[in-house]
C-alpha cells in the first residue's frame, strides 16, 4: 500500500502516513513479493524525494496524539492560568463563537504570557465549535471524513483541501473538548522567502530555548514557557536541486499533549522509544548524541563504483542504459534483490533487499547498526516495520525491517545507501522546469 499524498510504502492496516503524516494514506496498490526492476527503481527514487522523514514525523505526532487521546487522565493543576473557555475572550478580531453542543470545562495550563497561545485566528483552549465559527470549512482528520461534530472531545479538524486560499494549512487537535495544538504549515517556499519567515520568527520570539539537530543541516527551533511550547522547522521539501522549502510551526499545551502518548495501549509502535523521539523533538530528553564517519557502501558495493567494477562485484547482474548519463541494473537471486542506480558512469546509489535474516534477529542487528554508525539521523520505531537511517552532507543510508512482508510473511531487511551529492547533480540534469514555489502572505509570519 502507498501514500496518496507523498507516495511511501505504508505496513498494513496503517492508519497514518509514517512520512508525511496523513490521516487518509490508502491507495488499493496490493503489495508483490517479486520486484521488477522498474518497481524498486522507482521506489528508491520516490524515496529521495519525500520530505525527510524527521519533519514528517512531526505530523505523524500530531495525527497520533487525536488516536491515543481518547483515554486522557486529569492533568496535575498547579495551574496558572487558563485556556480561553471561549474564543470571544481573545483578541477584539476573532469572529463570533458559536454555543457549543456541549460544555467542556477549560482546560488548565501555566506560562507567564512570554509565548504567544494563538496562530493567526486559532486560540489554544477554544472548542470545536469556537473551531468551526472560525473557519466552516474545516473538516475532520481522521480517516472516516465523518462531518466534524462540536461534541467531540477528541476531534483533529484540517482544511477539505491541500490547496488553501491564504497559503497555510492548519491542523487543530483536540482535547478533551479543547484546541490543544494548533499546528501550520507552508509547501513549496522559495528559499528567499523561508529566510524571510526564519528571520521574523526570531524576531517574534527571540532566541529559541532548546535547538534540536536532526541531521546536517536540519533544526528544531524550540520555545518554553511553562506548559506552553513552539516548535518550529524550516526544511527541504522537495528536490535539492529546486531549492523548495517546507516550513511548519507548532504551539502546544506540552502536560496534555504528551498524556495519551504516555499510555501503554500501542499497536505496532515501541512506546518507549517513540516517547523519546517525540520528547527530544520538543527540546526533552536529548541524551548523548554519538556522530561517526558514514561508510560509503558495503564491502562488496561502494558508491561511485564504475559499471564494469558493479559487475565484477556482483556476477550476473544486468545494467542497463536507459538515458544519457544514466543506467540501472538489477540482480534477483533467492533470498537478496540488488538494484543499483548509476549517474554519470558512477554508482549512485543501491538498494539491498534481504529475505534471509530472521526477525529475531532484528534487535541485535539495530544495536550493530547504532555501533557502527552512531546515533541515527532518524527513523520510526514500529514494531512490525522499522525505519532507521543515518545522514551527512554526502551520504544518507537508510534501513527498513519488516517482521512480514508479503503473503507469506517472510521478514525483509532492506538498506539502502545514496550518494547526495550525486543524485543533486541527477535530479537538477533531469529537471526539464523552472521551480515553481507557492506565493506566501505578505508579511511573512505566523502570528
Amino acid at each position: 500500500m502507498n501514500c496518496k499524498r507523498c507516495g511511501s510504502e505504508l505496513t498494513e492496516n496503517g492508519q497514518f502516513c509514517p512520512q508525511c503524516g496523513t490521516s487518509d494514506p490508502i491507495t488499493t496498490t496490493e503489495p508483490t513479493q517479486a520486484k521488477s526492476k522498474l518497481e524498486v527503481e522507482s521506489k528508491r527514487r520516490k524515496k529521495q524525494l519525500k520530505v525527510k522523514v524527521q519533519l514528517c514525523f512531526i505530523f505523524v505526532v500530531l495525527i497520533l496524539a487525536v488516536f491515543f487521546i481518547a483515554n486522557i487522565g486529569d492533568i496535575k493543576e498547579s495551574n496558572h492560568g487558563d485556556a480561553a473557555s471561549d474564543a470571544s475572550d481573545s483578541d477584539e478580531s476573532t469572529p463570533s463563537v458559536v454555543t457549543p453542543t456541549t460544555n467542556f470545562p477549560a482546560l488548565h495550563f501555566s506560562s507567564s504570557g512570554r509565548l504567544p497561545i494563538k496562530i493567526g485566528s486559532f486560540q489554544l483552549g477554544i472548542t470545536v465549535a469556537d473551531a468551526l465559527s472560525i473557519d466552516s470549512n474545516l473538516e475532520n482528520c481522521n480517516k472516516d471524513k465523518k462531518p466534524p461534530s462540536t461534541s467531540d472531545p477528541n476531534v483533529a479538524l484540517c482544511p477539505s483541501s491541500y490547496s488553501v486560499s491564504d497559503g497555510f494549512y492548519n491542523t487543530l487537535t483536540f482535547s478533551r473538548g479543547r484546541l490543544e495544538l494548533i499546528g501550520s504549515d507552508l509547501a513549496k517556499v522559495s528559499p528567499e522567502d523561508a529566510a524571510q519567515f526564519d528571520r521574523n520568527t526570531l524576531n517574534q520570539l527571540g532566541k529559541p530555548d532548546v535547538v534540536v539537530n536532526d541531521g546536517p543541516s536540519i533544526e528544531h527551533w524550540v520555545w518554553i514557557d511553562g506548559d506552553v511550547r513552539i516548535q518550529y522547522v524550516n526544511n527541504h521539501y522537495w528536490s535539492e536541486s529546486e531549492g523548495a522549502h517546507i516550513i511548519t510551526i507548532q504551539l502546544v499545551i506540552y502536560p496534555e499533549f504528551l498524556t495519551p502518548l504516555d499510555k501503554p495501549n500501542y499497536d505496532g509502535i515501541r512506546k518507549d522509544d517513540f516517547l523519546k523521539l517525540v520528547k527530544r523533538g520538543w527540546g526533552d530528553d536529548m541524551g548523548q548524541v554519538i556522530v561517526k564517519p558514514l561508510p560509503t557502501g558495503l564491502p562488496n558495493l561502494q558508491l561511485r563504483m564504475t559499471p564494469w567494477q558493479v559487475r565484477a562485484a556482483l556476477p550476473g547482474i544486468v545494467i542497463n542504459t536507459n538515458a544519457e548519463h544514466q543506467a540501472h541494473g538489477e540482480l534477483d537471486t533467492a533470498n537478496v534483490v540488488t538494484s543499483v542506480t548509476f549517474w554519470d558512469g558512477m554508482l549512485s546509489g543501491f538498494t539491498v533487499i534481504r529475505y534471509d535474516i530472521p526477525a529475531t534477529q532484528f534487535p541485535k542487528l539495530r544495536n550493530d547498526l547504532i555501533e557502527e554508525l552512531g546515533t541515527p539521523s532518524g527513523g520510526w520505531p514500529g514494531t512490525d516495520v522499522e525505519t532507521i537511517y543515518w545522514e551527512n552532507n554526502d551520504i544518507r543510508i537508510d534501513y527498513m525491517l519488516a517482521a512480514k512482508v508479503g503473503n507469506d510473511g517472510r521478514p525483509q531487511v532492506t538498506e539502502d545507501f545514496s550518494d547526495k551529492r550525486l543524485g543533486t547533480l541527477q535530479e537538477a540534469a533531469m529537471s526539464t522546469q523552472p521551480p515553481k514555489y507557492n506565493p506566501v502572505p505578505a508579511g511573512h509570519s505566523f502570528f
